[in-house]
């Protein structure tokens, strides 16, 4: 819980979740425009999560039992768009804070 608290702000609203999948995830948009993605790999192995915003992604390994927490800021990319690039602040990042949480079993 004090993952998502420190991530998620007062007032977000939930923008994408995939509960069914094998990595159950939730991303959230915090009022000031920040986004944070909180993913969990319950299985026994390493899963891959790859996470879409427009046109960036970026593909992470998340180890067995290990939650973890992306976050960004930025508009979403059109994709194509006659070869614009983002401003530098715009591009997709990936920020995993800690080393993700081993879940006691």
């Amino acid at each position: 819980m004090g993952q998502l608290t420190k991530f998620v702000k007062p007032g977000a609203y939930r923008i994408d979740s995939s509960a069914n999948s094998t990595v159950p995830n939730v991303a959230w948009q915090n009022p000031d425009g920040s986004k944070a993605l909180i993913a969990y790999n319950g299985t026994n192995g390493t899963q891959s999560v790859k996470v879409n915003w427009g046109n960036e992604s970026f593909t992470y390994n998340l180890p067995a039992a290990t939650s973890a927490t992306f976050t960004w800021a930025g508009t979403q990319g059109s994709g194509g768009g006659g070869g614009r690039r983002h401003r530098c602040g715009d591009r997709l990042r990936r920020e995993m804070h800690g080393r993700g949480r081993r879940q006691q079993r």
